[in-house]
């Protein structure tokens, strides 16, 4: 699938990449105006790296020595480069992410980085493979277990499974939006389809963001517009974050 920031491109450019990498020096509001400078500048795209320190290693390997001035050791560093809850609701404040998108992604980064660090102990090292006999351990812990046929090992993977999943569905709402963000308006296309959907830069949208709940049964329209259409590359901000919005109805009525 083909990044949007190149879809836009047409031919005969390149795509500018502006490169923040950790120059936000763990300040929120620093990395907001670099998309800001960056976006005015002309970039196609912004490029930030960010660490998640309790999932990355554990505080007993060596190589965690005096790092700067500010920072004891490069764990700190870390620490201070990540966005905390602080952080994404800062982001909702910036309407790139909804309060309750927010709090989604941090409450899920919780349960990711708790099965990290269990793991990390459990295997005294840096562990990235949660195998089959570390998961009956931390399953064991976390007390789960005895509800209907599945193994506590199971529940374990499905709770992963659906943090992992989750932080995946609103990171894709929320790079989408910054991409909406730094798209000037003169490249913004705008296609409509048909009553419901519209094509903005070769997106899948909708012209109403309150179209499922209103009409459940237009979620599936909506792939189908996808299959439909080979030129639409993926689905949209507005329809990403109507399907989030629209899925507890779905797991509830399940």
């Amino acid at each position: 699938m083909t990044h949007p920031a190149i879809a836009g491109l047409g031919t005969g450019r390149c795509l500018v990449i502006g490169e923040v990498a950790l120059t936000h020096d763990g300040s929120l509001g620093l990395a907001h105006a670099f998309v800001d400078a960056i976006a005015n500048a002309g970039a196609d795209a912004v490029k930030f790296q960010t660490h998640i320190a309790a999932a990355e290693s554990t505080p007993s390997e060596p190589f965690r020595v005096k790092f700067s001035k500010q920072d004891k050791t490069r764990y700190d560093y870390w620490k201070r480069m990540e966005f905390t809850e602080e952080g994404w609701r800062g982001l909702a404040e910036q309407d790139l992410i909804t309060p309750y998108e927010a709090h989604a992604i941090t409450r899920n980064e919780v349960v990711l980085q708790d099965l990290r660090i269990r793991l990390h102990y459990l295997a005294g090292r840096r562990e990235d493979r949660l195998v089959f006999d570390h998961q009956i351990e931390i399953a064991r812990q976390l007390g789960l277990g005895g509800k209907g046929a599945m193994a506590p090992s199971d529940l374990l993977m499905r709770r992963y499974y659906l943090a992992a999943k989750a932080i995946w569905r609103f990171n894709q709402i929320l790079l989408a939006n910054f991409t909406d963000r730094v798209t000037p308006a003169a490249e913004r296309k705008v296609r409509i389809l048909d009553l419901d959907f519209q094509v903005v830069n070769q997106h899948l949208d909708l012209r109403d963001d309150k179209l499922f709940e209103k009409r459940p049964g237009m979620m599936l329209e909506a792939f189908r517009r996808l299959q439909d259409h080979p030129d639409i590359e993926r689905l949209g901000s507005t329809t990403l974050r109507a399907l989030s919005r629209a899925l507890p109805g779905i797991l509830d009525a399940g």
